[in-house]
């Protein structure tokens, strides 16, 4: 060893140790190389088993969106069939029928699929938000499931009198139901709804024209083998033959009496007031223990009161007193006659009526005056007059 080194070089040539250490070095450096190799082999094995796993989640995932979507595409393709032979289970999204415009139907029919049982209840009902019905000549067939029992072939049938009115009889399946309730004026169509979607049951319509256009609609539905009437609505519910032109030229501003539904139970339009003149206000009505009920509210508030006071040119012509709110311990003012135009807002449809009008210098006076009965109005405390002796541009038709 030179001095100055700190360790001493063998040359491999450097006789027979020097070529048994070069084999050592060679055998150990190829088991490092081995052990190295094997750790590399273990961490990538263990990153594809993982992967792997999660691929293998991933596509249990798909499998599993893949068997809905079978069931799905199943599903729309049903309701697309059904609604073709007018079977009336179920209803087709417009979004289904803009995805075929598109040619995106295979999306589309899963999102629809998928809202359609959301909606439908568990015995399958239509459940359409806006209380899906539908329209049907009277005499003619729809194929249509009443109770959840299956589709059978519905038909609504009315043999006029001599009077142009007579007693409808509902057909289902094999089965006649004949009815008590009188129709006076039949319209041409008679209507299957669906009023509360939570249940099993699609109700029947059958609309009347009434003796002076006095719309009404006598509801149906099918119960334990028979054919239940659950009472009626004024106004056409869907509108019948006329469709939503029902009524548009009516008299008293009751520009419709086409009844709309929003599959909750509730029936939505209007009704003839009892007091003051002939008009109407807007209400409710409500499917409930299988009966159809109007929903009595304190105050009503009177269907398009400008239309009316437009159209009839309703002003005061005798001083009237008016409360501060329907009560006649109320404070009071008293209002002379003028050619303002006079507004009949709301109503109890028992003794009080808002009125709003307009006084000399241009503000809005408003108040309640009171009725005795329907047609004598107070006009001072202890003193009435009929309602044609204090305002002019009243309704009173039949």
């Amino acid at each position: 060893m030179k001095a100055g080194q700190r360790y001493s070089h063998t040359s491999a040539a450097a006789g027979p140790e020097g070529e048994t250490m070069k084999k050592r070095v060679r055998f150990l450096s190829i088991l490092l190389i081995l052990v190295l190799a094997a750790g590399v082999l273990s961490g990538c094995a263990a990153g594809q088993t993982g992967t792997g796993s999660a691929a293998n989640t991933s596509a249990g995932v798909n499998s599993d969106t893949a068997g809905t979507d079978s069931g799905n595409h199943s599903s729309a393709a049903d309701n697309e069939s059904t609604n073709t032979v007018d079977n009336i289970t179920g209803h087709t999204s417009a979004n289904q029928t803009a995805a075929a415009a598109s040619g995106n139907t295979e999306t589309t029919n899963q999102t629809v699929s998928t809202q359609t049982a959301d909606t439908q209840s568990a015995a399958g009902r239509p459940g359409a938000a806006d209380g899906w019905l539908k329209s049907v000549p009277l005499g003619e067939s729809v194929q249509a499931d009443l109770n959840g029992s299956g589709i059978q072939t519905v038909t609504v049938k009315l043999k006029a009198d001599t009077d142009g009115g007579g007693k409808a009889k509902i057909v289902v399946g094999n089965t006649t139901y004949k009815t008590k309730e009188y129709v006076i004026s039949p319209d041409q169509d008679y209507v299957i709804m669906d009023i509360d979607a939570s249940d099993q049951n699609l109700e029947i319509g059958i609309l009347d024209w009434g003796p002076s256009d006095d719309l009404t609609t006598n509801i149906y539905e099918l119960q334990n083998g028979s054919m239940k009437y659950l009472g009626y609505v004024e106004g056409f519910i869907g509108g019948g033959s006329m469709g939503a032109e029902t009524n548009t030229d009516d008299f008293a501003g009751n520009t419709t009496d086409v009844d709309s539904l929003d599959g909750s139970g509730v029936i939505t339009g209007t009704f003839r007031l009892d007091v003051l003149q002939t008009w109407w206000a807007n209400c409710t009505w409500k499917l409930s223990d299988g009966k159809i009920s109007f929903v009595k509210q304190k105050i009503y508030d009177v269907t398009n009161p400008e239309e009316i006071a437009k159209d009839y040119g309703t002003k005061l012509i005798h001083k009237i007193t008016l409360y501060a709110s329907p009560d006649l311990n109320a404070e009071t003012s008293i209002v002379k006659p003028s050619d303002a135009q006079v507004i009949f807002p709301k109503t109890d449809n028992k003794h009080w009526v808002m009125m709003q009008t307009t006084s000399a210098d241009g503000s809005t006076v408003s108040g309640w005056f009171y009725l005795k009965d329907f047609n004598d109005v107070q006009t001072t405390p202890g003193k009435t007059m009929e309602s044609q002796n204090v305002f002019d541009g009243l309704c009173m038709a039949d």
